[in-house]
């Protein structure tokens, strides 16, 4: 009975050594193949928030953001304002005040390539007007809120109203 304990233990110190080894190994692997990934070889990557305004509580009204009422309820929440558009979230909205709202859109000339769908739970709407600003917005009945999103369009704009319910 020695002798095999004699031998099953060396046995397992090697095992537990390749393990280790290889642990290494394969560790530094990974982080080369890292280096790799975000190596200068490669051309970077623009993130488009890192030229992003980012602000909270208060309705924008520069660039895009003037060609659109600004909202009279709720509580504005985050703002993200880059040079291709303006992303809002607006708090503690009712049902009824989104759509007076959406109606002062509509009235404000963002009558073309409607698109409207409701659920249970929420309601998307997006347009655009004659200059190709698109607007897009959706609320949810469970959380009150409202997000809206407003970009310059590069395709043309048609004057048809294509609305569905």
């Amino acid at each position: 009975m020695n002798k095999k304990l004699l031998i099953i233990i060396p046995i397992i110190v090697i095992i537990i050594i390749i393990a280790i080894i290889l642990f290494f190994v394969f560790n530094n692997k990974n982080e080369s193949d890292d280096d790799f990934i975000v190596g200068s070889n490669q051309a970077p990557v623009h993130n488009p928030l890192e030229d992003a305004t980012l602000s909270n509580g208060k309705w924008p009204t520069t660039g895009l953001m003037a060609k659109i009422p600004q909202i009279s309820v709720g509580t504005v929440g985050d703002v993200v304002e880059t040079d291709s558009g303006t992303s809002v979230s607006v708090f503690n909205i009712s049902l009824s005040d989104y759509q007076n709202y959406i109606a002062q859109v509509q009235h404000a000339g963002f009558n073309i390539n409607e698109q409207s769908t409701s659920t249970t739970n929420s309601v998307l709407y997006s347009s655009s007007n004659a200059e190709g600003v698109l607007i897009k917005t959706s609320y949810s009945t469970e959380t009150q809120k409202m997000s809206l999103v407003i970009s310059q369009t590069t395709n043309s704009v048609d004057n048809t109203n294509n609305v569905t319910q």
